[in-house]
């Protein structure tokens, strides 16, 4: 039969903080973007909604230098 070993909270519970972490990290940083203008005058969600949808949203993206 199977039996419980304390020792795997040694091991789970800093793995389930780390991923707690970074997914809070993750989110905090899409928020922060996503409200942050370019350039262009576009926020990072309205560039991603309209990238988005498309099929292959690298092939109608164009590269352009500025300073």
């Amino acid at each position: 039969m199977f039996y419980f070993d304390p020792m795997y909270f040694v091991f789970a519970l800093p793995a389930l903080l780390l991923a707690l972490i970074a997914q809070w990290r993750v989110r905090a940083a899409i928020n922060k973007y996503s409200k942050v203008y370019t350039g262009r005058g576009y926020t990072g969600a309205r560039v991603d909604s309209r990238m988005s949808p498309s099929p292959a949203p690298a092939a109608s993206l164009a590269i352009t230098t500025t300073q």
